[in-house]
């Protein structure tokens, strides 16, 4: 399950329910993008099960080396809620 890469516009409201994930390299992935940013808001998880996983929560701050026109923008995470 991932967000992320290009945010420009940002993303908000996303809703993430009943998943599972087992045996992934990854499970729940941020991939920012330090020059393609926006506001990524109001991302909530319900009933999220993960196992046997190697990176259970991963950020990756460095997701792609490409410089594109809109570079310079800055992504924003707020509120991100697990219940």
């Amino acid at each position: 399950m991932s967000i992320g890469s290009e945010t420009n516009g940002g993303a908000s409201a996303v809703r993430v329910f009943d998943l599972s994930i087992d045996g992934a390299d990854n499970g729940i992935t941020y991939q920012i993008q330090l020059t393609r940013g926006g506001l990524v808001q109001d991302i909530v998880y319900e009933d999220v099960c993960i196992r046997n996983t190697k990176n259970p929560i991963y950020m990756d701050t460095h997701y792609t080396a490409t410089v594109g026109p809109d570079q310079g923008r800055i992504p924003v995470f707020q509120g991100r809620h697990a219940a």
